[in-house]
């Protein structure tokens, strides 16, 4: 079971807008390509998921729910069924996130406090054939305590924690200082790492300049999924968007991963990104720990998944 967490991210897909985007033939089979899309959702296994249907794609999915995915159709407008979808969910304090990229829906849905994403993105996720899942980082907050304290467990306290379980107060501490690292441009900060499509927080990720066993120009990667979370592709996702972020704020001229030798999940991270190993090397502490780096010239520069203006501690 995942840890306790505040309710899942309503995920409200505009189906004519999904299927639209990719130029497959869609024209000349509305209600197949409905089907596949749905087919798609289905299988990659989202929580809450609103489709909306409209037309003649209404004839390719029953209205009903299957597994998280839920089927509406659309009388009328399929613009005006998933304002109506955004606002009720948004009525009920649930947080939500439209996939359309038309252009007069995103202003209709984010003035109701939705988030936006475009089909891209989705169908990246959906059809990858071991797809990484598209994770956003965001500041840390005091109320990512639960969460974080909850998905804190023995191998995170081994590999993260020096063996040395944390009370709330340490967890609480820990989330104050990274978020007062973030708004003062800190050179070592955790950030929260959240599943892009759901909103769920499923982790951490460091990103650590001027630490004494690093070079100058090296910034050093850390990395901790919660309990339940692993093995689900969200460490590379955030190895890669923090490497991203990192370029973004500062010069960098290559990137570190140090883990412990007998850490074999947190190597394999490093090889999938692509970082070289240098083998076991001791740490100024005395430590022996396996490096690998990467240069920062091979790391493309995208925009940032970070909120536009990060969001107060409390």
């Amino acid at each position: 079971m995942p840890p306790p967490s505040v309710p899942v991210r309503a995920l409200v897909v505009d189906g004519a807008n999904v299927v639209g985007s990719r130029p497959d033939g869609w024209w000349r089979d509305r209600a197949g390509a409905a089907a596949r899309l749905h087919a798609g959702l289905v299988a990659a296994l989202l929580p809450d998921v609103v489709l909306v249907l409209e037309g003649r794609a209404r004839g390719g999915v029953d209205e009903g729910a299957t597994g998280g995915i839920r089927v509406v159709h659309a009388d009328g407008s399929g613009d005006d069924r998933i304002v109506e979808e955004v606002a009720a969910a948004t009525r009920a304090g649930r947080a939500v996130t439209v996939v359309t990229a038309d252009r007069e829906l995103v202003g209709r849905v984010t003035a109701l406090g939705a988030d936006v994403l475009g089909p891209r993105t989705l169908l990246e996720r959906l059809d990858a054939p071991a797809p990484l899942p598209p994770v956003r980082l965001r500041p840390l907050r005091e109320d990512d305590l639960a969460v974080h304290a909850a998905g804190c467990d023995a191998l995170v306290v081994r590999w993260s924690g020096g063996g040395r379980e944390s009370t709330d107060e340490d967890h609480l501490r820990w989330l104050r200082a990274n978020a007062r690292a973030w708004s003062e441009g800190a050179d070592l900060l955790d950030l929260a790492v959240e599943d892009a499509l759901t909103g769920e927080h499923v982790g951490v990720v460091g990103i650590q300049r001027a630490r004494p066993e690093l070079e100058p120009g090296d910034v050093n990667l850390t990395y901790a999924l919660y309990a339940g979370r692993r093995g689900h592709g969200y460490a590379l996702a955030a190895v890669r968007a923090a490497m991203e972020l990192a370029v973004e704020r500062g010069p960098v001229r290559r990137f570190v991963i140090r883990c412990d030798p007998d850490n074999t999940a947190s190597a394999a991270v490093a090889r999938r990104a692509g970082f070289t190993p240098l083998g076991a090397i001791q740490e100024p502490d005395g430590s022996v720990l396996l490096r690998h780096v990467l240069e920062a010239a091979s790391v493309p520069v995208r925009r940032a998944r970070l909120p536009r203006r990060p969001r107060g501690t409390g």
